[in-house]
């Protein structure tokens, strides 16, 4: 009965007052918040998916960014290596020219030695490329060691830090020659001594030291270091002059092998491991 009374006089109302029509009224506004309502909805579903979009989009340039920016990263990598071997090439090209009866094997430090044996290097080139014991072993910037033992594939490679490296050497300028040995107490620091030298010896700081190649081990003047002092081996009863390699050999990652050179003295009994 109640709901009967309204309508009746919602029904009287817009009879009396036809031009304010509560019905239409109350519809026209409840329309009006539906409409705002809906194109709320509308707007805030385009925008969701023009950022879904867009971020879709930003992760698939991202993508395609990083792709091209690791595709520059190789790019760079390769042409610091070609750099760097063709600067290795030129500088084994001039020594090359100096002597063309030089002969090379290229090879990779592969591994170091343990304990006492720590300053030697391990290449993987070996025998089946022509590389003997006895082999002098250099990188662009000097004389690193010689090979001790070879394998098919591999060698064993002692450096002028190890003391069991003896190489002829001499001072450019005195002509001071002497013995390049290893000493563990030089090897900590990177470096090695040119040893028996004499009391008067005029070598000087500063003075470059070359292979003597003298007994035709090794070829001359290979560059091997810097005079860095003189002095007096108390325990030993000899002068000698610690020696800055001109290659930094703890950090050696790849060298040349001599396997040929006019004079070289021909080895005989050449310890060959299976």
């Amino acid at each position: 009965m109640g709901v009967l009374a309204i309508l009746i006089g919602i029904f009287v109302y817009t009879r009396v007052t036809p031009n304010d029509n509560l019905v239409e009224n109350c519809i026209a506004r409840l329309t009006v918040y539906v409409q705002k309502a809906v194109t709320k909805i509308s707007n805030w579903a385009d925008d969701y998916y023009y950022q879904f979009r867009e971020k879709a989009d930003l992760e698939a340039e991202n993508q395609q960014l990083r792709g091209e920016l690791n595709a520059l990263r190789d790019k760079t990598i390769d042409y610091y290596d070609l750099k760097l071997e063709n600067a290795r090439y030129k500088k084994y090209f001039d020594l090359k020219k100096s002597d063309k009866s030089l002969q090379f094997v290229e090879a990779d430090v592969i591994g170091r030695g343990l304990g006492i044996d720590f300053d030697n290097l391990m290449i993987d080139a070996g025998s089946n490329l022509g590389i003997s014991a006895g082999d002098a072993v250099i990188t662009e910037n000097g004389f690193v060691g010689s090979v001790c033992r070879v394998s098919g594939s591999t060698a064993s490679v002692k450096t002028i830090l190890s003391a069991n490296c003896k190489v002829g050497a001499a001072g450019i300028e005195s002509g001071e020659s002497g013995v390049i040995s290893g000493n563990i107490r030089f090897s900590e620091r990177g470096l090695t001594r040119m040893e028996f030298i004499s009391a008067q010896s005029k070598i000087n700081i500063g003075e470059t030291v070359v292979t003597s190649g003298l007994g035709g081990i090794y070829p001359k003047n290979l560059k091997i270091g810097r005079v860095t002092s003189k002095s007096y081996d108390d325990y030993d009863s000899f002068y000698y002059a610690e020696i800055e390699p001109f290659q930094d050999i703890k950090n050696t990652r790849h060298v040349f092998v001599i396997t040929g050179f006019s004079g070289k003295y021909n080895f005989e009994n050449v310890e060959i491991e299976n």
